[in-house]
């Protein structure tokens, strides 16, 4: 427990403490989202740390109160039966030990008279002991009881400063998302990253295929079978789509799936992971190898649950719907690669016919 209050006293410090300031002229434009996603995850690392340890102790508290009111009774109920063994004792006194033990004329009756009230006297010893050791233990329980509701106090005020630095981490994402998209010269300059990025994950995924060939698991042969990895609608598919602000046609070389946030996202057949973790441009990626050169891409992901050279199957949970390195909003991002060129993802899954 001392523990716990210390470590909740030096998180509380460091739970407002106000990012880096993102949109510097010079700086990546992609790269600053990447930050701002680190941070806003560093935050939301601090909201779980503290939810967890509440719900740990409010637990710890339910016991012990618990445990407090059985104690409670045990001490009463002792401490009856030793007045009640007072008062016999009392009685006993008054009517005379000497008598009581003189009483018979044997003396094998007196031995016995003798023993039997050794024996009663080391009961009632015994019960001292016993009702000492439960009011005892009942103020151990009562002091860490304290102890818990003191700590539950610093944790729902650590709560409070994590729930509010992390909503002002969203706030910050969410402004210098709106200057980019607001702004044509950055929208451009969003854009001429983001085709950095996308050749960057080529070359990735072309070296992932030379290094590590598979024999695959019948992916071909699912041509159009292929589950939806999210449960959601299509927002933008596969081709070109036409910036208005920009006035040009940009590419999509996969599909944009609109899904709650938190939404489960999964693989749509078995593969090995071939990449999980953070590429600028994509924010949280999964990469699966399917074999026989075929790759399928999750991107913008909350959550990654999976490990990179992991095998997994067809519905495996690969992580969450979020919109880390997206400059626009929550989605799942999905291509379909085949020797490292995109291919329609709508002749493959049934979701991206609108089925």
């Amino acid at each position: 427990m001392k523990r716990l209050a210390a470590a909740v006293t030096l998180l509380i410090p460091f739970l407002g403490a106000p990012a880096a300031a993102a949109g510097g002229k010079a700086g990546s434009l992609l790269a600053e989202i990447e930050q701002l996603d680190r941070e806003m995850t560093r935050r939301s690392q601090e909201l779980d740390w503290v939810d967890r340890r509440i719900r740990e102790t409010t637990e710890r508290i339910t016991t012990n109160e618990a445990e407090v009111g059985t104690r409670r009774q045990e001490v009463a109920k002792r401490r009856s039966e030793l007045k009640r063994r007072s008062r016999r004792l009392y009685r006993m006194s008054r009517e005379g030990l000497v008598g009581l033990l003189l009483g018979g004329d044997e003396l094998i009756d007196l031995r016995s008279r003798y023993h039997y009230l050794q024996v009663l006297l080391d009961r009632d010893v015994k019960r001292v002991g016993e009702c000492r050791a439960a009011m005892a233990d009942l103020a151990r329980r009562l002091k860490e009881l304290d102890a818990d509701r003191r700590a539950m106090s610093e944790l729902r005020r650590a709560l409070a400063e994590a729930q509010r630095a992390a909503e002002e981490q969203r706030q910050q994402k969410q402004s210098f998302l709106r200057k980019i998209l607001s702004s044509t010269d950055l929208r451009r300059k969003a854009l001429d990253e983001g085709r950095a990025a996308t050749r960057e994950l080529g070359t990735k995924i072309a070296d992932a295929g030379r290094a590590q060939p598979r024999a695959g698991r019948s992916f071909r042969s699912s041509r159009g079978k292929l589950p939806c990895p999210v449960a959601g609608t299509i927002r933008t598919g596969f081709g070109t789509v036409r910036d208005d602000k920009l006035d040009e046609d940009i590419r999509h070389p996969g599909i944009s799936l609109d899904a709650a946030r938190g939404a489960e996202v999964k693989a749509v057949h078995g593969a090995k992971v071939a990449f999980a973790g953070y590429f600028k441009g994509f924010g949280r990626l999964v990469i699966l190898d399917h074999g026989e050169g075929f790759f399928t891409l999750y991107a913008h992901l909350g959550q990654i649950k999976v490990s990179q050279g992991a095998e997994v199957e067809a519905g495996t949970l690969l992580g969450t719907v979020g919109d880390t390195g997206s400059v626009s909003r929550v989605k799942l991002y999905f291509e379909l690669r085949f020797r490292g060129r995109p291919i329609n993802p709508a002749r493959w899954v049934r979701c991206a016919r609108g089925e």
